[in-house]
């Protein structure tokens, strides 16, 4: 089957957030040590995972403010894609968390999953 053929990803592209060279990822963990860190509930963890392979494409990062207030209500991305759940990162209130900073996402056991730039902070409603 040729790349022609298949079926093309939901929203036009593949996404994939996983640093592949082994360098860039030395680096960034380097980087790493120099954020502050958010602790993520296991199942903010599988969201992670699904947006840095792919699975969730085409989402990037967590939801900003438009989409989830629109996937609320409408089930539909800001950009007016079908989206049928909110995927948003939960942080505790008290988190040294900076809109326009870098920050390190961290297991349960503080084990580095993954380097982000903040760019929104905004309440949700449960």
């Amino acid at each position: 089957m040729s790349v022609e053929e298949l079926i093309p990803f939901y929203g036009g592209e593949a996404v994939d957030l996983v640093i592949a060279d082994p360098d860039e990822r030395r680096e960034w963990s380097v980087r790493a040590g120099t954020m502050p860190s958010v602790q993520v509930s296991a199942r903010t963890l599988c969201d992670l995972e699904l947006l840095a392979s792919g699975a969730f494409s085409p989402l990037r990062r967590f939801m900003g403010e438009a989409d989830y207030r629109r996937v609320v209500t409408e089930m539909r991305l800001a950009n007016g894609l079908l989206w049928p759940m909110p995927i948003t990162l939960p942080i505790p209130e008290d988190a040294a968390v900076q809109v326009g900073a870098w920050i390190t996402l961290r297991s349960a056991t503080n084990d580095l999953l993954a380097v982000m730039h903040v760019e929104e902070k905004y309440r949700w409603d449960r």
